[in-house]
């Protein structure tokens, strides 16, 4: 039988220490330098005559059996696109993120919601919303959910109804419940945070724009009513802390041209109120620009604000380095159980402010991509059709001939279908600097797994 090496194999790092990973099977090997000339020598071989050295016998199997050696009649990329659609066809969950409001306690000059409207989901939503869930939730399967907004903690009344009642339509589905929730944690004191655990809110996420005198330039906070405006960043980085006790915390670090000199700073007021080892992991984002009703500006960078996804990139090639060496955990992108996005999946929905039904949490406040309104229609009626369902991530421009392909099956559909014919930047960062953060991610990982943590994915390591 002909091997060839999979498409999908990489040799990232040097040196004393670097790793073979492959991006379909998730299989990884940390190797010294001379099982780095080995299996050099290996794929040479293995390139030329097509077959394995006999004398190779276990380590030729393990190559094997965790996909960096395949053989060579298979077409891995009809096999990576097999497997994402039959993840994004699974049916063993249901995927809520559940909009409560559209008010928020900051005003944000970036936020891509429409905040004029004021809408927010009540007790009258919940029996739809139930409703909803009880037709969709799989027998014995997962109920994850999502509380969204504007910000979900000003709509503490509603989250502790329906979250009653949808841990509920689990139980009686045979199945679990679990939730999470993305908020600006200005308002997440420690009773909150306690009482949200007891709701089933098992991890959150933060967002934080910088050191204090950028971040509290944008996110301060707004009090309902008028009054005067409250730097946040204190406070925020508190109740962080605080949650973090009992709750899986991310903190997710917006990127601009504006804030890109303070977060050096920002990482070291996060090391020093001793969150490197109690937040679950913290991510950066590039800014970007998107508004549902600014259809001509989606996700095309302003000059003086927002940076490309290749500048952006090259930025963050060094918050991973410093957030590493600081010691958080950095968000691992690199996922082989990933499935794509969850707006293609077909058990994946997002329930607006006001009762519509869409798939993806970029169009909140478009009602024309609405699929169902749970306030004007019978929850058990057919939903119309999304432009995601026949989305397909093979049909654009280099995704299958990436080896990033299984890991990011086109990264956002959203930007993709939006950016149209003008072709804006649609890869994500990992795409243009992978080569230089991967080792770190991978040696994050490994260190994780040798010390008996669980991790996002199994690491294997060959047999003597």
């Amino acid at each position: 039988m002909n091997y060839m090496r999979s498409r999908y194999t990489v040799l990232v790092g040097s040196g004393e220490t670097a790793y073979l990973f492959n991006t379909s099977s998730g299989g990884l090997i940390q190797m010294g330098v001379a099982e780095q000339e080995g299996v050099a020598l290996l794929f040479q071989a293995l390139e030329m005559t097509g077959s394995i050295p006999e004398n190779l016998g276990r380590v030729g199997d393990f190559l094997i059996d965790n996909g960096f050696i395949v053989e060579a009649e298979i077409d891995e990329v009809a096999l990576a696109i097999s497997n994402y659609d039959t993840r994004r066809a699974g049916k063993d969950f249901l995927s809520l993120t559940i909009a409560t409001t559209m008010r928020c306690n900051m005003g944000c000059h970036y936020c891509f919601e429409d905040r004029t409207t004021g809408q927010s989901l009540g007790a009258t939503d919940v029996p739809a919303i139930a409703q909803f869930a009880s037709q969709r939730m799989p027998a014995q399967g997962l109920l994850s959910v999502n509380w969204f907004g504007g910000e979900p903690l000003l709509q503490m009344d509603f989250v502790r109804e329906a979250s009653a009642v949808l841990t509920k339509v689990a139980e009686e589905r045979g199945g679990r419940y679990k939730a999470s929730m993305t908020t600006n944690a200005f308002l997440l004191e420690p009773h909150v945070a306690a009482e949200l655990k007891q709701l089933g809110v098992v991890a959150l996420q933060a967002t934080l724009d910088g050191a204090q005198e950028k971040h509290d330039a944008v996110r301060r906070h707004k009090p309902e009513g008028g009054g005067k405006r409250i730097d946040t960043y204190r406070q925020v980085l508190r109740n962080i802390a605080s949650a973090s006790e009992s709750l899986a915390v991310s903190v997710r670090v917006n990127v601009s041209r504006q804030n890109l000199r303070t977060l050096d700073r920002m990482l070291e007021d996060l090391a020093e109120a001793g969150l490197a080892p109690r937040l679950a992991r913290i991510y950066f984002a590039p800014l970007f620009n998107y508004k549902v009703n600014a259809a001509g500006s989606q996700y095309r960078p302003s000059e003086k604000v927002h940076f490309g996804m290749r500048e952006f990139a090259e930025a963050e090639v060094d918050l991973i380095a410093k957030a590493s060496a600081l010691g958080f955990r950095v968000a691992d992108w690199a996922n082989s159980q990933y499935g794509g996005c969850i707006a293609v999946s077909e058990n994946g929905f997002v329930i607006d402010a006001n009762g519509e039904v869409k798939k993806c949490d970029h169009e909140i406040g478009d009602s024309s991509t609405a699929i169902l309104s749970l306030r004007q229609d019978d929850s058990a009626t057919a939903l119309k059709k999304s432009v995601f369902d026949d989305y397909r991530p093979e049909n654009n421009t280099g995704c299958p001939t990436c080896v990033l392909l299984p890991v990011c099956y086109s990264f956002c559909p959203h930007k993709h279908l939006e950016a149209g014919a003008e072709r804006v930047e649609q890869c994500p960062s990992y795409k243009y600097n992978w080569e230089r953060t991967l080792p770190t991610l991978l040696a994050q990982r490994y260190q994780r797994r040798v010390a008996g943590v669980q991790t996002d994915a199994d690491i294997k390591t060959p047999a003597a």
